[in-house]
């Protein structure tokens, strides 16, 4: 199915009333270059309320585990509260029946927290883990 294989109709299949424009297809495929391996850090300058946090806060995470259940995510927003809503998110969309009918991994039973919660596939645990880091907090070490 392609869903599984492109990030916008992955967002429009989990999400119906999503209303795809140009901005979010410039955003998915740079963090499809990220699921892809061809880079290892992106920033993505774009202004308030462009559809950043439901692509690469929400849908990518789920995507992202989806094609590589093998690897973990690390998730971090400026706040608690964000960061933990996030992760609610990935995590119902992960447990919904569209992500089942594309890809096999599942959450783990014992481990559904919505800042904290593993999936299982084979021997392998992958983790979104919400964090609070502040840009100077992150810039005090040498």
């Amino acid at each position: 199915m392609d869903a599984a294989e492109d990030l916008i109709k992955f967002t429009e299949y989990t999400f119906r009333a999503y209303q795809t424009a140009e901005i979010h297809r410039i955003i998915a495929s740079q963090l499809e270059r990220v699921e892809q391996g061809e880079v290892d850090r992106l920033m993505l300058h774009v202004p308030p309320r462009h559809g950043k946090s439901e692509l690469a806060s929400r849908r990518f995470p789920a995507y992202y585990l989806g094609k590589h259940p093998e690897r973990q995510f690390i998730s971090a927003s400026a706040g608690v509260t964000l960061a933990e809503d996030f992760g609610r998110d990935v995590r119902n969309i992960k447990a919904g029946p569209q992500y089942a009918c594309l890809f096999d991994t599942r959450l783990a039973e014992d481990s559904q927290a919505r800042g904290r919660w593993n999936t299982s596939q084979a021997a392998h645990t992958s983790r979104l883990v919400s964090a609070r880091k502040s840009w100077a907090a992150g810039h005090e070490r040498a």
